[in-house]
């Protein structure tokens, strides 16, 4: 690779942190208010069912994955037959899965009888899989070609159309189908900015069978870490919702969702900018060490500090800004700034390796995590 090449990439990293930084400033002013205000209109319970049903709803997406956003990402020299083979097994298999929630859903909804409201909630967020599903191949393309400008403005009006429809439904009684109505509002904007505004290519499906290995080969390995991944990341959601009940799930989740803005100020805009360049450095072994290592000293002294600074401030924020009846999930908060913190770094660990085509390095990290981290929830609840 010549070093105008890397001045290149390195250039487009630089102008693509600054994108990300800037809308993800946007996006966590904007989700951080409409948190507060939602926490505010809404109960606990109505944040519980909520919780557990999209656990649901992303374990079926994370069935069908198999990892095939990062493998398109990482093969830069992906030709026509590559990304067509690439959007037939991508709706191949995230058509089924939509289906099979639609079907699963009535009986998920009898096995929660203190939460009547489940089953109907999980047959409209089967419905915004298919629309996550067709948006996200578009921001696959816009990622793998550094577009960070457009996905940082698709993010900031997402984030501004969410916070005026959610919070207003709530505030009108909606109840649980406010939350409902957050989430679809964010897809359906990202959904008509990547497929009209930003659009890279109209996809159109094909079949290679070379091709269809190398996806087997490389997704194989991405399939099961990101599985034990998402077992380490929502199994203590299942596990709490379904012996503890809804209000314990609703504490809980908003404990997680405070938890995690420390973490989205400081390394979410350089985990999202860092997978394509490290796809792009994976030949040059001392530049993407460095590259590497920066991101991660970067996530760690400031995740500290401004996770510290929230931690001292908590008690007051819950009794001033979203009500004393929140006060019970002041210690799970504090725990969660821990995990949150040291997750992003293996969320950083887990794109490079994404990156470099080597997931199973990664799967075996997860597979410890999980064994370490389903006892502990159930044993901890």
């Amino acid at each position: 690779m010549s070093s105008h090449t890397h001045t290149d990439i390195a250039r487009r990293a630089v102008r693509g942190s600054a994108y990300g930084i800037v809308a993800s400033g946007v996006t966590i002013a904007l989700g951080f208010l409409r948190a507060i205000l939602l926490a505010r209109f809404l109960a606990p319970e109505q944040f519980g069912i909520f919780t557990l049903a999209m656990f649901y709803v992303v374990l079926l997406a994370q069935v069908q994955a198999f990892g095939l956003d990062q493998a398109l990402i990482s093969r830069q020299d992906a030709t026509d037959r590559v990304e067509q083979t690439y959007v037939t097994l991508r709706i191949g298999l995230m058509l089924p899965a939509a289906l099979f929630l639609v079907a699963l859903a009535p009986v998920i909804g009898r096995f929660y009888p203190t939460m009547p409201a489940l089953g109907g909630v999980l047959l409209l967020l089967a419905g915004l899989e298919l629309v996550k599903g067709l948006s996200t191949m578009q921001e696959t393309w816009l990622t793998r070609d550094l577009a960070f400008r457009q996905l940082a403005l698709t993010n900031v009006v997402a984030s501004v159309v969410m916070t005026l429809v959610a919070p207003t439904l709530a505030w009108l009684g909606w109840g649980v189908w406010a939350l409902v109505a957050e989430l679809g509002s964010g897809l359906l904007t990202r959904l008509g900015m990547t497929w009209g505004l930003f659009r890279v290519k109209f996809p159109r499906p094909g079949w290679d069978g070379t091709t269809v290995r190398w996806f087997w080969e490389y997704g194989k390995s991405a399939w099961g870490a990101s599985n034990l991944y998402f077992l380490v990341d929502r199994f203590d959601d299942f596990w709490i919702g379904t012996t503890l009940g809804g209000v314990a799930l609703g504490y809980y989740s908003r404990a997680y969702e405070f938890a995690r803005y420390p973490r989205r100020v400081v390394a979410n805009p350089l985990v999202s900018v860092f997978q394509p360049v490290f796809a792009r450095l994976q030949a040059d072994r001392l530049r993407l060490s460095q590259a590497v290592y920066r991101a991660a000293y970067v996530i760690l002294r400031a995740g500290f500090l401004v996770a510290g600074a929230f931690a001292l401030v908590m008690p007051e924020f819950i009794h001033l800004v979203i009500g004393d009846q929140w006060m019970p999930m002041l210690l799970t908060f504090r725990l969660m700034l821990v995990y949150t913190l040291l997750d992003a770094l293996i969320v950083l660990g887990a794109q490079l390796f994404f990156a470099v085509g080597r997931p199973q390095a990664f799967q075996r990290t997860a597979l410890a995590q999980t064994l370490f981290f389903i006892p502990a929830v159930m044993i901890g609840a």
